[in-house]
Parts: C-alpha cells; structure tokens; sequence
C-alpha cells in the first residue's frame, strides 16, 4: 500500500519560488535598498493619490526633489523653497521644510500643499502650490503660484510638528507642536485660543466667506461656531507629533507624539464615519470617537502624569473621561528618546506586512518595530530594525517614513552628526530561497512530516558548557517587542517551532552547543531530499558559531556526519532550506532505514549572540511506486470507497472504468475487483 502523503514536485517548487511573495503565517522577511543617497537632510517621501512612476522627495533645507520610479533616477528638483530658490525655509534643527501633501484631485488641478517654517520668524505656514502643466508628468511647479492658506507664529524654535495629510473626507489635517522649549511654558497645547499643540483641520475647497464661517473652515468642526482661531481646531493635547499620517485604507489616523521626560508615545484616532461618505462636510456619525479629543500634554506624558507640569495650567492627570489614552506608551530605556511615527503598510509587494504599523526612535534605531492594532487592542508589537539593515549596518537617525503611491514604504535617515550624509531607503521584500525542493524532476513521495504540532519524538541534548539557550518546542512568541534576536513567530503559521530559548528579551545559546535530534527516519526508499526551514541570528560570531546539520546511518549512535554548516548571520528571518540526495552522497551519508538528523546550534562565547529556530521538516523520496491502477479515488489508499467510486464510473458509462484492465463491459468491474482484493505494491 502506498503512503497516504504524496506531493508531486512541481506544485512544491511553484509554492517554494512564490515563498518572497505569499503569507506564510507570521514570517517577515524584508531588506531596505538605497534610493538615493547621500542626499542633504531628507525629511519625507510622498506621491500624488494613484501616481505610481515617480516621488516627491522633501529635504530640510527647502527642496522638493522629483525622483521617477521608472528609471530608479533623480529627476531634478521640482520646487526650491530654500536659499538657491524661493528663499522662504530656514532650516534650524526642528525648522524647515517639514511636510507636504497633494490634494486629493491633484491629477486635474495640480494642487499640493507644503509645511515649512518661516525664514524671518520660524512662524510655521501651510501653503499652496500648483504644478506645471502636465501635471501627471511635468519635472516642476509654478514658483509663483505660492498661496498662503495659514500662518501660526511659534514661540521657540523647536516642537514644530510639520505633518500635513488631507484625510478621505478632503479635509486637510495639519499637525502642529506646542511651539517649544521643554514643558510647554505658554499653556499652549490645553489653551483652546491656541492653534499650537493641536490637530487643526481645513477644507481647502471653502473660499467662501458665504456659508457662515471664516475661509477654509470644514461645516462640520466641532468648534466651528466659536470663530478664529477654535474654528480650525480638531483635537489638541500634543507636544510633538513626530510624524503623523492616514492608514490610506481604513482611515484612521496614526500619530506618534514625542515626550518630554519620560514617556514616547503612539496615539491613534478611528476613521471618521460620515452621514455622506462622499461629503467631508457632512454630519460625523461617530462624534465620540473621533470628535475634539484631548490627548493629554501637557497635564500627561504618555499614560503617567507629566513629571514637570508647570503650576498654572489647570492640569488634572488624572481625570477620568478627559483625555484619550496612547495606543502605546514606552519609556527612555537602551538609548531610546525620540519617537519617529510611520505608516500602516498598505502595498502589495510584502503581504505579510498588510496592516502593520512602522515607527522607530531616532536616538535608537535599533528599536524599529511594527505593531497592528485591532478591535482596541495591539495584536503584534515586535522588533523588526535587524531586517531593516543597509550593507550589514543599523540605520541610525530615522527622520521619517514614506510613502508612495502603491503603498509601498521608504525610510529618511539624517545623521545628525552630518546631514549632507542623508540617505533614502525603500523597504522590500528579502528574497528567500525556493526551499524545498526547486528543480522539479518528477513526483516526490513524503516520507516524514513534522510542523511540531505535537511531539514525534524529537529529543534535545547538549555539549560544551552550555548554559542557556537549548532547544524548546514551543508556541513561537508573536508579541514580545524585546526579543530582538528572533522573528515574530514561526514559519509556516500554526504556531509551533523549535527555537533556542524562547523569552522575552536576550536568552540566546551561551557558551556550548544544544541538540535537537530527530526520531528514527527511514531513508531506505533513495534518492532523498531533506527540507526544513530554519532561522539563525548571529552577532560577533567565534569561530565554530553557528547552526550545523549532522546526519547518521545508525540510529543515535552515529557516527555523525556534518552535511550543512549555516555559518551566516540571516538575520530574524525564516529561510527554508533544502539537503539534496547529492549533497548526502557527496558527504559519505549511507541511506539506510535506521537514519537520525540532528539540528546543532552552537555559541562558543558568551558574549555574543546566536539564535536559532526550527520548522516544517520534511523527508522526501523521488523513487515514488508506480500508481495504483485500483485506488479509484486517487487518495493514496485501497478503501472500500475506491469500489463505490468505480461502479459509479462504470455505470456512468465513463470510459475508463468501461474498459478496465483492457477488458470492456461487465468484465471490467470483475478485473476492477481482483486488482482491489489484490492490492497495491
């Protein structure tokens, strides 16, 4: 009888060629590219709605730079707001050019719209401009169609925000800081008569003064009635939001604010629900969610009391029903400082990442993570810097994310040590190997199957003076934002691996090697393909570091062969991996039906880090039996339902089961019959 799993080659190796491009449970595998670099302070990456050819990238200094997606080149710059331009921007650490947004309908009236400081005041201005006709392909905007819609002054130099969105109702959201220095000293944030420290909303389409408010001003703001400056008010309570955007595919809004003493945080506010979706000035059916909410500064920082609120301002941290709590609050350890918000993933090119919010801190980049938050609740919150590595290095001062018209995301990075060292970075996909196997050279049978679901027998043993770090089964950890040395679950989805060590924060392989060795396997059938996947993480390795793959032909007795020594750092990425009938021949392997692998994760010093995983371990064999003419239903297997199956053919008057064993008629059922009663080999 034939074994009831089979696979057929071609249909692994499609699904293994597909792997950088289709889910498989929680495995991220992703890289960031260069795209242009080094550039002079680059501060944000935006495109027209639907433009999928070409970004806007946006430096500091005062220049839209035009860059086409088609070439992968930079085009020029398409407007000049600083010194050699326009001469409107100065830059000044947290001053300059710091936003920028198209409008909704830029593809027929070329509007886009720009935050930047002024150079005489640092007031911060939101101002229009139009683009050159074309508008979908010209190289440049109209210097002098400039049209100031709103000037606020700021009281210091820093805490500018500089976030400018419109939102799918229309609307245009500006982001603003408490105008600076360190505690909000003016009351700005929780002075309603302030625009610093809010959110302000515009509808850029009002020029009217006809519908009973000032220019600009939605009909539907809840502080509409009270006139200038409340009327453009949409929610206040911010320090910092450092940077701040719209999920283009739910609406809502993201915005990352930055603190003062102790606490950074991620707040997050849901889409509005309009009476008329296609109506930004229609009645909001959702006030309580979305309507003039308080997030906080400066009676709070994050979720405590803020350490150093002035006297005065009339601040009760903790009153209830108030303020609108962060989504997520973190505190100054290992270097971290200053939040960096970014964009909920919305591209097609990394489908794992689909609702997956990006943010970082720019002291520490090393603390770059993902989050996805759902129902109210955070369901994954991981670390995702070490994928996100350019040429073996951590990017270091993450200004801003970006992102294009497909949804895809960027990175600017400015060393604050050397802006003119700026770089622009894309995220892509990692490409992974096809695995298991690739060249497809006929039918494979399985002959072992292993997701870890359960326990087949797999044992675990040690050498050296091994003293953390051995192999576990377990429920791979989805959600621990600390454990930096492995990825965020297993690789195939149904939850359970084999990693070293499986806690919060580092407790990786120290000072030996752990063993995971397999139960029996029979490899008697020939020509074998051994196929797992696997992730090693590997910082300042020694010599002899590493993930090595030994096979015997006596069981656990051995001796032990070394087939495969991972030795490279892969970062926290699942990789699958394949061991070719080839490659055990070459090693001196004999297949006998007594085999054992065994599974070496070594780390000889303690001071470095080497991390391990294990999944999906398959063996299989492509000397596969001939089919068996009387299994009918093609399961693998002789059943009685193999006979009910044949006479339905048969008297269906289908040709084959008409014809069987080249005798036509009643004669086939009886020959039918006798191979059934016969058996398969």
């Amino acid at each position: 009888m034939r074994l009831s799993r089979t696979t057929v080659l071609g249909a692994v190796a499609a699904v293994g060629a597909g792997l950088a491009g289709v889910s498989h449970g929680q495995n991220i595998a992703i890289q960031t590219e260069l795209v242009l670099g080094p550039v002079d302070s680059p501060i944000g990456v935006y495109a027209p709605p639907g433009d999928t050819s070409r970004i806007f990238i946006l430096r500091q200094t005062g220049e839209v730079l035009l860059y086409s997606l088609v070439t992968n080149s930079l085009v020029g710059t398409y407007l000049d707001l600083g010194p050699n331009g326009l001469n409107l921007t100065v830059k000044d650490n947290e001053r300059g050019l710091l936003g920028m947004a198209f409008d909704p309908n830029f593809a027929t009236n070329g509007r886009f719209y720009l935050n930047y400081t002024s150079r005489t005041n640092g007031a911060t201005i939101i101002r229009r401009y139009t683009a050159n006709a074309p508008f979908a392909t010209s190289t440049s905007a109209n210097t002098s169609s400039g049209l100031t819609l709103l000037t606020v002054t700021q009281d210091y130099s820093n805490h500018n925000g500089g976030s400018i969105h419109f939102g799918p109702d229309g609307m245009l959201y500006i982001f603003m800081g408490d105008g600076g220095s360190a505690n909000d000293p003016n009351n700005r944030a929780q002075n309603d008569n302030s625009l610093l420290g809010k959110i302000l909303r515009l509808d850029v389409n009002d020029t009217s003064n006809t519908d009973g408010d000032g220019l600009y001003i939605p009909d539907n703001n809840p502080f509409r009635d009270l006139g200038d400056p409340r009327d453009k008010i949409w929610a206040k309570g911010l320090r910092n939001p450092w940077r701040s955007t719209f999920d283009r595919l739910t609406g809502d809004i993201w915005m990352a604010d930055v603190g003062q003493d102790s606490r950074e945080e991620v707040n997050f506010q849901p889409a509005l629900v309009l009476q008329d979706p296609n109506n930004g000035n229609s009645t909001i059916l959702n006030p309580a969610q979305t309507v003039a909410l308080n997030y906080g500064w400066d009676c709070r920082e994050g979720l405590i009391a803020a350490p150093s609120n002035p006297a005065g301002h009339g601040c009760d941290a903790s009153a209830t029903g108030v303020y609108t709590n962060p989504i997520l609050d973190y505190g100054r350890s290992g270097g971290q400082c200053s939040v960096t918000g970014g964009y909920v993933y919305r591209g097609s090119a990394i489908p794992n990442l689909q609702g997956a919010y990006f943010y970082t801190d720019y002291c520490n980049n090393a603390f770059t993570r993902i989050l996805r938050y759902e129902n109210g609740q955070i369901t994954q919150h991981v670390q995702i810097h070490d994928q996100l590595r350019f040429n073996n290095a951590n990017l270091i001062n993450v200004v801003s994310f970006g992102e294009d018209g497909a949804g895809e995301l960027y990175i600017c990075s400015t060393p604050s040590s050397n802006p003119a060292n700026g770089n622009v970075y894309r995220i892509v996909p990692f490409p992974l190997p096809c695995g298991c196997p690739c060249v497809a050279t006929g039918p494979q049978q399985e002959l072992f199957f292993d997701s870890f679901q359960t326990n087949q027998g797999w044992t675990v043993s040690s050498s050296g003076a091994l003293s953390d770090g051995a192999w576990e089964r377990v429920q791979v950890l989805r959600n621990v934002i600390n454990w930096q040395y492995a990825p965020p679950g297993d690789f195939d989805g149904n939850g359970w691996a084999f990693v070293t060590a499986n806690r919060d924060n580092n407790s990786d392989v120290d000072g030996g090697t752990t063993i995971l060795t397999s139960p029996q396997l029979d490899f008697s059938a020939g020509q074998i393909t051994i196929c797992y996947s696997y992730f090693l993480e590997m910082t300042n390795p020694s010599a002899g570091d590493g993930l090595f793959v030994d096979v015997s032909s006596n069981g656990a007795a051995g001796p032990w062969i070394t087939v495969v020594s991972h030795t490279t750092d892969n970062s926290t990425r699942w990789h699958p991996h394949a061991i070719s009938q080839a490659q055990l021949t070459a090693a001196g392997v004999t297949n006998t039906n007594n085999m054992r692998v065994r599974f070496r994760a070594a780390d000889i010093d303690p001071g470095n880090i080497v991390e391990a995983g294990l999944d999906v371990f398959r063996v299989l064999t492509a000397n596969v039996p001939p089919p068996c003419a009387c299994d009918w239903d093609g399961n693998g297997e002789l059943q009685v339902a193999d006979i009910f199956a044949f006479l339905g053919d048969w008297f269906a008057d289908v040709p084959a089961a008409q014809n069987f064993g080249g005798t036509p008629g009643v004669p086939a059922i009886f020959a039918f019959l006798a191979c059934w009663f016969a058996g398969c080999p």
